[in-house]
Protein backbone atom coordinates (compact mmCIF):
# COMPACT_ATOMS: atom_id res chain seq x y z
CA UNK A 1 0.00 0.00 0.00
CA UNK A 2 2.77 2.46 0.90
CA UNK A 3 4.50 1.80 -2.43
CA UNK A 4 1.25 2.49 -4.28
CA UNK A 5 0.77 5.74 -2.41
CA UNK A 6 4.30 6.89 -3.19
CA UNK A 7 3.88 5.94 -6.83
CA UNK A 8 0.60 7.86 -6.99
CA UNK A 9 2.25 10.93 -5.51
CA UNK A 10 5.11 10.67 -7.96
CA UNK A 11 2.59 10.62 -10.79
CA UNK A 12 0.78 13.61 -9.26
CA UNK A 13 4.06 15.48 -8.99
CA UNK A 14 4.92 14.83 -12.61
CA UNK A 15 1.40 15.76 -13.65
CA UNK A 16 1.45 19.06 -11.78
CA UNK A 17 4.92 19.82 -13.04
CA UNK A 18 3.63 19.75 -16.60
CA UNK A 19 0.91 22.23 -15.59
CA UNK A 20 3.46 24.87 -14.54
CA UNK A 21 4.78 25.75 -18.00
CA UNK A 22 4.11 29.47 -17.53
CA UNK A 23 6.00 29.64 -14.26
CA UNK A 24 9.37 31.13 -15.08
CA UNK A 25 12.59 29.38 -14.09
CA UNK A 26 13.65 32.47 -12.12
CA UNK A 27 10.83 31.73 -9.59
CA UNK A 28 12.37 28.38 -8.70
CA UNK A 29 15.84 29.92 -8.71
CA UNK A 30 14.74 32.59 -6.23
CA UNK A 31 13.03 29.97 -4.07
CA UNK A 32 16.18 27.84 -4.24
CA UNK A 33 14.13 24.74 -5.05
CA UNK A 34 14.05 22.71 -8.22
CA UNK A 35 10.84 22.65 -10.22
CA UNK A 36 10.41 18.92 -9.75
CA UNK A 37 11.05 19.07 -5.99
CA UNK A 38 8.42 21.74 -5.52
CA UNK A 39 6.01 19.72 -7.64
CA UNK A 40 6.66 16.74 -5.36
CA UNK A 41 5.90 18.88 -2.28
CA UNK A 42 2.74 20.15 -3.99
CA UNK A 43 1.63 16.56 -4.56
CA UNK A 44 2.25 15.69 -0.90
CA UNK A 45 -0.34 18.13 0.47
CA UNK A 46 -4.12 18.08 0.16
CA UNK A 47 -4.09 21.78 -0.71
CA UNK A 48 -2.06 23.31 -3.51
CA UNK A 49 0.81 25.60 -4.37
CA UNK A 50 0.22 28.71 -6.46
CA UNK A 51 3.12 30.46 -8.19
CA UNK A 52 3.55 33.49 -10.45
CA UNK A 53 2.34 32.63 -13.94
CA UNK A 54 -0.49 30.34 -12.81
CA UNK A 55 -4.13 31.38 -13.49
CA UNK A 56 -4.95 31.61 -9.76
CA UNK A 57 -1.94 33.76 -8.92
CA UNK A 58 -3.48 37.26 -9.32
CA UNK A 59 -6.00 36.49 -6.58
CA UNK A 60 -3.59 34.43 -4.48
CA UNK A 61 -0.93 37.13 -4.36
CA UNK A 62 -3.08 39.74 -2.61
CA UNK A 63 -5.90 37.95 -0.79
CA UNK A 64 -8.71 40.48 -0.42
CA UNK A 65 -6.72 43.06 -2.35
CA UNK A 66 -7.63 46.05 -0.17
CA UNK A 67 -4.10 47.00 0.83
CA UNK A 68 -2.33 49.65 -1.26
CA UNK A 69 0.98 47.95 -0.51
CA UNK A 70 1.81 45.63 -3.38
CA UNK A 71 3.48 42.27 -2.78
CA UNK A 72 4.47 39.56 -5.22
CA UNK A 73 4.98 36.31 -3.32
CA UNK A 74 7.04 33.64 -5.02
CA UNK A 75 4.82 30.94 -3.56
CA UNK A 76 1.39 30.73 -1.91
CA UNK A 77 0.73 27.45 -0.10
CA UNK A 78 -2.98 26.74 0.42
CA UNK A 79 -3.38 24.39 3.39
CA UNK A 80 -6.59 22.42 3.86
CA UNK A 81 -5.56 20.33 6.90
CA UNK A 82 -3.27 20.65 9.91
CA UNK A 83 -1.04 18.03 8.26
CA UNK A 84 -0.70 20.39 5.28
CA UNK A 85 0.48 23.10 7.66
CA UNK A 86 3.00 20.68 9.22
CA UNK A 87 4.38 19.66 5.82
CA UNK A 88 4.51 23.31 4.73
CA UNK A 89 6.33 24.37 7.88
CA UNK A 90 8.80 21.50 7.39
CA UNK A 91 9.47 22.63 3.82
CA UNK A 92 9.79 26.25 4.91
CA UNK A 93 12.31 25.26 7.58
CA UNK A 94 14.36 23.11 5.19
CA UNK A 95 14.45 25.84 2.54
CA UNK A 96 14.97 28.66 5.07
CA UNK A 97 12.14 30.67 3.51
CA UNK A 98 10.71 33.87 4.95
CA UNK A 99 6.96 33.40 5.27
CA UNK A 100 3.80 34.94 6.63
CA UNK A 101 0.46 33.44 7.66
CA UNK A 102 -2.85 34.53 6.15
CA UNK A 103 -6.39 33.63 7.16
CA UNK A 104 -8.67 36.25 5.58
CA UNK A 105 -6.11 38.59 4.05
CA UNK A 106 -7.69 41.81 5.35
CA UNK A 107 -4.58 43.53 6.68
CA UNK A 108 -4.69 47.03 5.22
CA UNK A 109 -1.00 47.34 6.07
CA UNK A 110 -0.36 44.35 3.82
CA UNK A 111 1.09 42.17 6.60
CA UNK A 112 -0.81 39.06 5.45
CA UNK A 113 1.31 38.88 2.28
CA UNK A 114 4.99 39.31 1.44
CA UNK A 115 7.41 38.89 -1.46
CA UNK A 116 8.52 35.41 -0.40
CA UNK A 117 6.12 32.70 0.85
CA UNK A 118 2.52 32.99 2.07
CA UNK A 119 0.97 30.24 4.19
CA UNK A 120 -2.74 30.53 3.39
CA UNK A 121 -5.06 29.07 6.06
CA UNK A 122 -8.40 30.09 4.57
CA UNK A 123 -9.47 26.47 4.01
CA UNK A 124 -9.12 25.68 7.73
CA UNK A 125 -12.68 26.88 8.16
CA UNK A 126 -14.47 24.13 10.06
CA UNK A 127 -17.09 25.19 12.64
CA UNK A 128 -18.29 22.59 15.14
CA UNK A 129 -20.96 23.70 17.64
CA UNK A 130 -21.21 21.86 20.96
CA UNK A 131 -24.55 22.93 22.45
CA UNK A 132 -24.06 20.84 25.58
CA UNK A 133 -20.89 22.73 26.55
CA UNK A 134 -21.99 25.92 24.74
CA UNK A 135 -18.74 26.22 22.85
CA UNK A 136 -17.73 26.20 19.19
CA UNK A 137 -14.51 24.81 17.74
CA UNK A 138 -13.61 27.13 14.88
CA UNK A 139 -10.91 26.90 12.25
CA UNK A 140 -8.94 30.11 11.84
CA UNK A 141 -9.81 30.40 8.14
CA UNK A 142 -13.52 30.69 8.84
CA UNK A 143 -14.92 34.04 7.74
CA UNK A 144 -17.59 35.92 9.67
CA UNK A 145 -20.22 35.07 7.05
CA UNK A 146 -19.35 31.39 7.35
CA UNK A 147 -19.18 31.52 11.15
CA UNK A 148 -22.47 33.38 11.59
CA UNK A 149 -24.12 31.14 9.03
CA UNK A 150 -22.95 28.07 10.94
CA UNK A 151 -24.39 29.50 14.17
CA UNK A 152 -27.77 30.44 12.69
CA UNK A 153 -29.62 27.15 13.20
CA UNK A 154 -28.40 26.90 16.81
CA UNK A 155 -29.36 30.44 17.81
CA UNK A 156 -25.91 31.07 19.30
CA UNK A 157 -23.57 34.02 19.00
CA UNK A 158 -20.11 35.47 19.59
CA UNK A 159 -19.07 39.01 18.65
CA UNK A 160 -17.81 39.30 15.08
CA UNK A 161 -16.87 42.31 12.99
CA UNK A 162 -19.07 43.84 10.34
CA UNK A 163 -17.19 42.79 7.20
CA UNK A 164 -18.27 39.26 6.29
CA UNK A 165 -15.12 38.08 4.51
CA UNK A 166 -12.69 38.81 7.38
CA UNK A 167 -11.03 35.65 8.75
CA UNK A 168 -11.25 34.64 12.39
CA UNK A 169 -7.50 33.99 12.79
CA UNK A 170 -6.14 37.49 12.37
CA UNK A 171 -9.22 39.16 13.87
CA UNK A 172 -9.19 37.29 17.18
CA UNK A 173 -5.43 37.55 17.70
CA UNK A 174 -5.60 41.35 17.48
CA UNK A 175 -8.77 41.96 19.50
CA UNK A 176 -12.07 41.52 17.72
CA UNK A 177 -14.57 44.38 18.11
CA UNK A 178 -18.13 43.87 16.87
CA UNK A 179 -21.66 45.23 17.21
CA UNK A 180 -22.23 43.17 20.38
CA UNK A 181 -18.86 43.68 22.08
CA UNK A 182 -20.25 46.03 24.72
CA UNK A 183 -22.48 43.13 25.85
CA UNK A 184 -20.23 40.11 25.25
CA UNK A 185 -16.66 41.45 25.00
CA UNK A 186 -14.14 41.40 22.21
CA UNK A 187 -14.04 38.16 20.25
CA UNK A 188 -10.82 37.23 22.06
CA UNK A 189 -12.69 37.54 25.37
CA UNK A 190 -14.84 34.59 24.22
CA UNK A 191 -11.78 32.43 23.57
CA UNK A 192 -11.53 29.36 25.82
CA UNK A 193 -8.47 27.84 24.18
CA UNK A 194 -6.40 27.83 21.02
CA UNK A 195 -4.44 25.18 19.16
CA UNK A 196 -1.06 26.42 17.92
CA UNK A 197 1.63 24.83 15.76
CA UNK A 198 5.04 26.08 16.81
CA UNK A 199 8.11 26.71 14.68
CA UNK A 200 9.27 23.06 14.82
CA UNK A 201 5.90 21.52 13.98
CA UNK A 202 4.91 20.56 17.52
CA UNK A 203 1.41 21.40 18.69
CA UNK A 204 0.46 23.14 21.92
CA UNK A 205 -2.84 24.02 23.48
CA UNK A 206 -3.11 27.48 24.98
CA UNK A 207 -5.66 28.05 27.73
CA UNK A 208 -5.85 29.39 31.27
CA UNK A 209 -4.70 25.99 32.54
CA UNK A 210 -2.25 24.91 29.84
CA UNK A 211 0.52 27.20 28.56
CA UNK A 212 -1.26 30.19 30.14
CA UNK A 213 1.45 32.63 29.06
CA UNK A 214 0.84 31.78 25.40
CA UNK A 215 -2.90 32.04 26.00
CA UNK A 216 -2.29 35.54 27.40
CA UNK A 217 -0.15 36.55 24.43
CA UNK A 218 -2.10 35.09 21.54
CA UNK A 219 -5.14 37.11 22.64
CA UNK A 220 -4.03 40.53 21.47
CA UNK A 221 -0.42 39.87 20.49
CA UNK A 222 -1.45 39.75 16.80
CA UNK A 223 -0.97 36.94 14.30
CA UNK A 224 2.25 35.57 12.80
CA UNK A 225 4.12 36.08 16.04
CA UNK A 226 4.15 32.93 18.16
CA UNK A 227 3.11 30.06 15.89
CA UNK A 228 0.40 29.05 13.44
CA UNK A 229 -2.94 29.37 15.16
CA UNK A 230 -4.98 26.46 13.78
CA UNK A 231 -8.20 26.44 15.74
CA UNK A 232 -9.93 28.31 18.57
CA UNK A 233 -12.62 27.24 20.99
CA UNK A 234 -15.14 29.99 21.70
CA UNK A 235 -17.63 30.34 24.54
CA UNK A 236 -21.10 30.88 23.06
CA UNK A 237 -24.14 32.81 24.22
CA UNK A 238 -27.66 31.73 23.33
CA UNK A 239 -29.19 34.70 21.54
CA UNK A 240 -31.56 33.62 18.74
CA UNK A 241 -32.93 37.13 18.16
CA UNK A 242 -31.84 40.72 18.64
CA UNK A 243 -33.39 44.06 17.82
CA UNK A 244 -31.50 46.02 15.21
CA UNK A 245 -31.79 49.74 14.54
CA UNK A 246 -30.16 52.51 12.53
CA UNK A 247 -30.39 56.19 13.48
CA UNK A 248 -29.05 59.08 11.40
CA UNK A 249 -28.51 62.78 12.14
CA UNK A 250 -27.94 65.50 9.58
CA UNK A 251 -25.15 68.05 9.65
CA UNK A 252 -26.81 70.43 12.11
CA UNK A 253 -27.42 67.78 14.78
CA UNK A 254 -24.39 65.53 14.22
CA UNK A 255 -21.96 67.04 16.79
CA UNK A 256 -24.54 66.94 19.59
CA UNK A 257 -25.38 63.34 18.72
CA UNK A 258 -21.70 62.40 18.97
CA UNK A 259 -21.43 64.18 22.31
CA UNK A 260 -24.46 62.30 23.65
CA UNK A 261 -23.13 58.93 22.48
CA UNK A 262 -19.92 59.43 24.41
CA UNK A 263 -21.65 60.76 27.51
CA UNK A 264 -24.35 58.09 27.81
CA UNK A 265 -23.57 55.08 25.60
CA UNK A 266 -19.90 54.22 26.15
CA UNK A 267 -17.82 53.93 29.31
CA UNK A 268 -19.93 53.76 32.51
CA UNK A 269 -23.13 53.66 30.44
CA UNK A 270 -26.30 52.44 32.17
CA UNK A 271 -27.48 50.91 28.88
CA UNK A 272 -25.69 47.58 29.01
CA UNK A 273 -27.86 45.85 26.42
CA UNK A 274 -27.03 48.33 23.64
CA UNK A 275 -24.14 47.65 21.28
CA UNK A 276 -23.38 49.65 18.17
CA UNK A 277 -20.94 51.20 15.76
CA UNK A 278 -21.22 54.80 14.64
CA UNK A 279 -19.91 56.47 11.52
CA UNK A 280 -19.30 59.89 10.07
CA UNK A 281 -20.41 59.09 6.56
CA UNK A 282 -22.67 60.29 3.75
CA UNK A 283 -26.24 59.53 2.78
CA UNK A 284 -27.48 58.48 -0.66
CA UNK A 285 -27.21 62.10 -1.82
CA UNK A 286 -23.58 62.29 -0.60
CA UNK A 287 -24.55 64.67 2.19
CA UNK A 288 -22.50 64.31 5.42
CA UNK A 289 -24.33 62.65 8.31
CA UNK A 290 -23.71 60.74 11.53
CA UNK A 291 -25.08 57.21 11.52
CA UNK A 292 -25.51 54.83 14.46
CA UNK A 293 -26.10 51.16 13.61
CA UNK A 294 -26.92 49.19 16.73
CA UNK A 295 -28.34 46.14 18.44
CA UNK A 296 -30.27 45.56 21.65
CA UNK A 297 -30.25 42.13 23.27
CA UNK A 298 -33.40 42.83 25.33
CA UNK A 299 -35.86 43.35 22.48
CA UNK A 300 -37.38 46.32 20.69
CA UNK A 301 -39.36 47.83 23.58
CA UNK A 302 -36.40 47.93 25.95
CA UNK A 303 -34.18 49.05 23.08
CA UNK A 304 -36.39 51.99 22.17
CA UNK A 305 -36.42 53.05 25.81
CA UNK A 306 -32.64 52.76 26.00
CA UNK A 307 -31.98 54.96 22.96
CA UNK A 308 -34.52 57.62 23.94
CA UNK A 309 -31.77 60.00 25.04
CA UNK A 310 -30.36 59.83 21.53
CA UNK A 311 -33.74 60.18 19.86
CA UNK A 312 -34.18 63.43 21.81
CA UNK A 313 -31.09 64.94 20.16
CA UNK A 314 -32.23 67.01 17.20
CA UNK A 315 -34.35 65.27 14.60
CA UNK A 316 -32.86 61.83 13.98
CA UNK A 317 -34.28 59.45 11.41
CA UNK A 318 -34.91 55.83 12.39
CA UNK A 319 -34.15 54.23 9.02
CA UNK A 320 -34.02 50.61 10.20
CA UNK A 321 -36.08 48.90 12.89
CA UNK A 322 -36.19 45.09 12.88
CA UNK A 323 -35.94 42.04 15.13
CA UNK A 324 -34.00 39.17 13.62
CA UNK A 325 -31.20 36.70 14.23
CA UNK A 326 -27.74 38.24 14.32
CA UNK A 327 -26.66 36.63 11.02
CA UNK A 328 -29.65 38.32 9.37
CA UNK A 329 -29.11 41.69 11.07
CA UNK A 330 -25.36 42.01 10.55
CA UNK A 331 -25.30 42.49 6.75
CA UNK A 332 -28.29 44.84 6.87
CA UNK A 333 -26.65 47.05 9.48
CA UNK A 334 -23.43 47.06 7.48
CA UNK A 335 -25.29 47.87 4.26
CA UNK A 336 -26.82 50.93 5.90
CA UNK A 337 -23.48 52.56 5.14
CA UNK A 338 -22.95 53.80 1.59
CA UNK A 339 -20.38 51.65 -0.14
CA UNK A 340 -17.40 52.77 -2.13
CA UNK A 341 -18.07 52.99 -5.87
CA UNK A 342 -17.83 49.90 -8.02
CA UNK A 343 -14.15 49.88 -8.93
CA UNK A 344 -13.00 50.51 -12.45
CA UNK A 345 -9.94 48.58 -11.36
CA UNK A 346 -9.35 47.98 -7.64
CA UNK A 347 -10.49 50.00 -4.63
CA UNK A 348 -7.87 50.37 -1.91
CA UNK A 349 -8.10 51.79 1.59
CA UNK A 350 -5.67 53.32 4.02
CA UNK A 351 -6.38 53.56 7.74
CA UNK A 352 -5.44 55.33 10.92
CA UNK A 353 -6.92 55.14 14.39
CA UNK A 354 -6.59 56.03 18.05
CA UNK A 355 -8.17 55.60 21.48
CA UNK A 356 -10.03 58.29 23.42
CA UNK A 357 -9.76 58.29 27.23
CA UNK A 358 -11.30 61.68 28.03
CA UNK A 359 -14.61 63.38 27.27
CA UNK A 360 -14.56 65.32 24.00
CA UNK A 361 -16.23 68.73 24.16
CA UNK A 362 -19.06 69.79 21.87
CA UNK A 363 -16.74 72.34 20.26
CA UNK A 364 -14.22 69.62 19.45
CA UNK A 365 -16.90 67.28 18.09
CA UNK A 366 -18.03 70.16 15.90
CA UNK A 367 -14.49 70.66 14.56
CA UNK A 368 -14.17 66.93 13.90
CA UNK A 369 -17.45 66.69 12.02
CA UNK A 370 -16.91 69.87 10.03
CA UNK A 371 -13.50 68.71 8.82
CA UNK A 372 -15.13 65.50 7.67
CA UNK A 373 -18.12 67.25 6.09
CA UNK A 374 -16.12 69.88 4.24
CA UNK A 375 -13.61 67.46 2.81
CA UNK A 376 -15.97 64.70 1.70
CA UNK A 377 -17.99 67.31 -0.16
CA UNK A 378 -14.90 68.75 -1.80
CA UNK A 379 -12.94 65.59 -2.59
CA UNK A 380 -13.89 62.06 -1.61
CA UNK A 381 -17.52 61.33 -0.66
CA UNK A 382 -16.68 57.72 0.19
CA UNK A 383 -14.24 58.21 3.05
CA UNK A 384 -15.64 57.12 6.41
CA UNK A 385 -14.85 57.71 10.08
CA UNK A 386 -15.93 54.86 12.36
CA UNK A 387 -16.45 55.03 16.10
CA UNK A 388 -16.21 51.77 18.03
CA UNK A 389 -17.70 52.38 21.50
CA UNK A 390 -16.15 50.60 24.46
CA UNK A 391 -17.52 50.14 27.96
CA UNK A 392 -19.62 47.32 29.32
CA UNK A 393 -18.11 43.86 28.92
CA UNK A 394 -14.97 45.23 27.20
CA UNK A 395 -13.98 47.48 30.08
CA UNK A 396 -15.02 44.93 32.71
CA UNK A 397 -11.99 42.76 31.83
CA UNK A 398 -8.80 43.47 33.78
CA UNK A 399 -6.02 45.20 31.85
CA UNK A 400 -3.60 42.36 32.55
CA UNK A 401 -5.97 39.56 31.51
CA UNK A 402 -4.43 39.29 28.03
CA UNK A 403 -2.26 41.18 25.55
CA UNK A 404 -5.23 43.29 24.47
CA UNK A 405 -4.73 45.99 27.11
CA UNK A 406 -7.04 48.77 25.90
CA UNK A 407 -9.64 48.32 28.61
CA UNK A 408 -10.12 51.71 30.24
CA UNK A 409 -11.26 53.82 27.34
CA UNK A 410 -14.34 55.39 25.79
CA UNK A 411 -13.83 54.46 22.16
CA UNK A 412 -11.60 53.65 19.27
CA UNK A 413 -11.92 56.06 16.35
CA UNK A 414 -10.65 54.89 12.99
CA UNK A 415 -10.58 56.47 9.57
CA UNK A 416 -10.94 54.72 6.22
CA UNK A 417 -9.79 56.67 3.19
CA UNK A 418 -10.54 54.96 -0.13
CA UNK A 419 -8.96 55.47 -3.50
CA UNK A 420 -8.69 53.94 -6.97
CA UNK A 421 -5.50 54.38 -8.90
CA UNK A 422 -5.92 55.21 -12.58
CA UNK A 423 -9.44 56.64 -12.26
CA UNK A 424 -10.98 60.03 -11.57
CA UNK A 425 -11.85 58.89 -8.04
CA UNK A 426 -8.96 60.26 -5.94
CA UNK A 427 -5.52 58.64 -5.60
CA UNK A 428 -3.13 57.60 -2.84
CA UNK A 429 -1.61 61.04 -2.28
CA UNK A 430 -5.01 62.69 -2.02
CA UNK A 431 -6.34 59.98 0.29
CA UNK A 432 -3.26 60.22 2.52
CA UNK A 433 -3.48 64.01 2.70
CA UNK A 434 -7.10 63.78 3.88
CA UNK A 435 -6.16 61.13 6.44
CA UNK A 436 -3.21 63.08 7.83
CA UNK A 437 -5.21 66.30 8.07
CA UNK A 438 -7.92 64.53 10.02
CA UNK A 439 -5.45 62.89 12.40
CA UNK A 440 -3.92 66.30 13.11
CA UNK A 441 -7.30 67.28 14.59
CA UNK A 442 -7.92 63.97 16.36
CA UNK A 443 -4.46 63.32 17.85
CA UNK A 444 -4.80 65.89 20.68
CA UNK A 445 -8.06 64.18 21.68
CA UNK A 446 -6.52 60.69 21.81
CA UNK A 447 -4.33 58.87 24.35
CA UNK A 448 -1.44 57.95 22.04
CA UNK A 449 -2.31 54.26 21.75
CA UNK A 450 -3.79 52.46 18.74
CA UNK A 451 -5.78 49.29 18.09
CA UNK A 452 -3.38 46.63 16.84
CA UNK A 453 -5.99 45.21 14.45
CA UNK A 454 -5.69 48.40 12.37
CA UNK A 455 -1.92 48.52 11.78
CA UNK A 456 -0.07 51.10 9.72
CA UNK A 457 3.35 50.63 8.27
CA UNK A 458 6.37 52.64 9.30
CA UNK A 459 5.56 53.06 13.01
CA UNK A 460 8.88 52.69 14.81
CA UNK A 461 7.02 53.12 18.11
CA UNK A 462 4.41 50.39 17.49
CA UNK A 463 5.52 48.31 20.51
CA UNK A 464 4.48 50.96 23.00
CA UNK A 465 1.58 52.24 20.89
CA UNK A 466 -0.08 48.80 20.85
CA UNK A 467 0.95 47.28 24.20
CA UNK A 468 2.36 50.01 26.41
CA UNK A 469 3.70 48.82 29.76
CA UNK A 470 2.95 45.16 28.98
CA UNK A 471 5.38 44.76 26.11
CA UNK A 472 8.12 42.92 28.01
CA UNK A 473 5.61 40.21 28.96
CA UNK A 474 4.80 39.78 25.28
CA UNK A 475 8.49 39.66 24.42
CA UNK A 476 9.10 36.90 26.98
CA UNK A 477 6.38 34.75 25.41
CA UNK A 478 7.69 35.40 21.89
CA UNK A 479 11.22 34.37 22.77
CA UNK A 480 9.99 31.30 24.64
CA UNK A 481 7.73 29.86 21.93
CA UNK A 482 9.53 31.18 18.83
CA UNK A 483 13.19 31.36 19.93
CA UNK A 484 14.53 31.49 16.35
CA UNK A 485 12.13 34.25 15.26
CA UNK A 486 10.72 32.08 12.48
CA UNK A 487 7.50 34.12 12.56
CA UNK A 488 8.50 37.59 11.50
CA UNK A 489 7.17 40.68 9.74
CA UNK A 490 7.52 44.45 10.02
CA UNK A 491 5.67 44.64 13.35
CA UNK A 492 6.54 41.29 14.92
CA UNK A 493 7.60 41.04 18.55
CA UNK A 494 11.28 41.95 18.91
CA UNK A 495 13.31 43.80 21.58
CA UNK A 496 12.99 47.57 21.76
CA UNK A 497 15.35 49.17 19.23
CA UNK A 498 17.84 51.77 20.38
CA UNK A 499 16.39 54.61 18.32
CA UNK A 500 15.57 58.21 19.24
CA UNK A 501 11.93 58.80 20.07
CA UNK A 502 11.04 55.13 20.58
CA UNK A 503 9.23 54.75 23.89
CA UNK A 504 10.20 51.80 26.08
CA UNK A 505 9.09 50.34 29.39
CA UNK A 506 10.95 48.99 32.39
CA UNK A 507 7.96 47.00 33.64
CA UNK A 508 9.22 43.39 33.91
CA UNK A 509 7.49 40.43 32.35
CA UNK A 510 4.72 38.92 34.40
CA UNK A 511 5.86 35.51 33.10
CA UNK A 512 9.01 33.55 33.90
CA UNK A 513 8.24 29.82 33.48
CA UNK A 514 10.48 28.39 30.71
CA UNK A 515 8.56 25.11 30.39
CA UNK A 516 6.28 24.40 27.41
CA UNK A 517 3.58 21.74 27.56
CA UNK A 518 3.35 20.01 24.18
CA UNK A 519 0.46 17.83 23.06
CA UNK A 520 1.67 14.23 23.44
CA UNK A 521 0.43 13.22 19.98
CA UNK A 522 2.22 16.06 18.17
CA UNK A 523 5.57 15.60 16.47
CA UNK A 524 8.49 17.74 15.42
CA UNK A 525 9.94 17.71 11.93
CA UNK A 526 13.45 18.35 13.28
Amino acid sequence: MAANINWRRMRQAAHRDTHWPKVEDRVFAELGMARGDLAAFDASIKGQCVLPGMPDYPKARQGQGISPYSSDPLLVIYCTTAEDVWLAMKCIHEQDWVFTCRSGGHSTAGFSVNDAVVLDLSALNEVVVDMERMVAHVGVGSTFDHLNGSFEMYGVHVPTGGCGDVGVGGFIQGGGFGFTSRMFGMMLDRMVSGRVMLWDGRIVEASRDKNPDLFWAVRGGTGNNFGVLLQVTLKLVYMPEMWGFVLTWDRDDAPRALEKMQASYMKDSPYGSIGYMSALTTNADHEPIVLMAGICTEGREKGMEAIQELRDVGNPKLIFDQTESYPQLDPVLLNSLPGVPTPADVTYEIKDCGYVDEMISLDDWTRVFEYFATNVEATNPYSIVFIEPYGGAINAVAEDDCAFVHRNTYMDIYLDSFFQEGTDFTDYDEAKKWLDGFMAILDPLMNGHKYQNYPQRGMADFRYIYWGEWYNSLLFVKQKYDPNNAFTFQQSITPFPHEPGVRTTDKPSIFSDPEITYEPWSRSFL
